[in-house]
């Protein structure tokens, strides 16, 4: 990695902040992105990191006035949870008021299952990764929350539905569980979160916004504004499974 090279990636860079203020930030920050269809979310969070990573760089060089040793491993970058690039569901000869009806059963606090392509680790291997290799796992059912719940748009063999839950609440399970529970099947075709916290739509990063001074300005209003709930520890979502023999 040269530093001409980072020099010309950020071009456009105005340094509002210190090099002291993008450290503070970049140790605890947390701000909001527009996932890209089609993109995992690992493949966003590396795009983040390597944004940060040339924008850290390029700071330091400027302070120390030679190139710094920046290993990508001393940036970590994590997401407030998975999310897939599929959430409509398909059924077969189902009325409005059948599927209303079973809609009702998962409002509340609820046992769900995991699907078996999730980022949930067993022995410190990813369920999905495990699943591809082809090694079965029982997944036993574990608590949700499910806070509202609603179809939007009904039009068979499809349907829309808002779902407003708690954190580890896979839709993907429930769209798969709502298709069993009418007699039917029924599969995610595209997911969209309207909100991870205290964080809007309009808080959002778009990808043509992801610059190292977009991302500080917006960890430090996401301080600003959501101080307190930041503050807060995050729940950890147990996984409660065992390798089938």
């Amino acid at each position: 990695m040269c530093v001409s090279r980072n020099v010309r990636f950020l071009s456009a860079f105005v340094p509002t902040f210190t090099n002291s203020e993008c450290r503070k930030l970049l140790q605890r920050g947390v701000f909001a992105v527009n996932k890209i269809k089609n993109l995992t979310s690992v493949e966003v969070l590396e795009t983040i990191k390597e944004i940060l990573l040339k924008g850290y760089y390029y700071c330091e060089t400027l302070r120390l006035g030679i190139e710094p040793r920046v290993h990508p491993a001393s940036l970590k970058v994590g997401h407030g949870g998975t999310l897939d690039s599929t959430a409509t569901g398909v059924l077969g000869h189902i009325s409005r008021q059948m599927l209303e009806a079973a809609l009702s059963r998962y409002h509340g606090e609820i046992l769900q299952t995991p699907p078996l392509y999730s980022a949930l680790k067993l022995r410190g291997r990813r369920i999905a990764d495990l699943t591809r290799a082809g090694i079965s796992v029982d997944l036993n059912p574990r608590p949700v929350t499910c806070h509202a719940i609603q179809c939007t748009v009904f039009s068979p063999p499809s349907f829309t539905l808002e779902v407003h839950c708690g954190g580890g609440f896979y839709v993907r399970s429930l769209v798969h569980d709502l298709g069993i529970a009418l007699g039917s099947c029924a599969h995610v075709r595209e997911l969209h979160r309207f909100q991870q916290g205290p964080f809007m739509e309009q808080d959002m990063l778009d990808s043509n916004e992801w610059t190292m001074q977009n991302i500080l300005i917006a960890i430090k209003k996401a301080k600003e504004s959501h101080g307190e709930f930041l503050k807060r520890p995050r729940k950890k979502h147990k996984c409660e499974a065992s390798l089938s023999r």
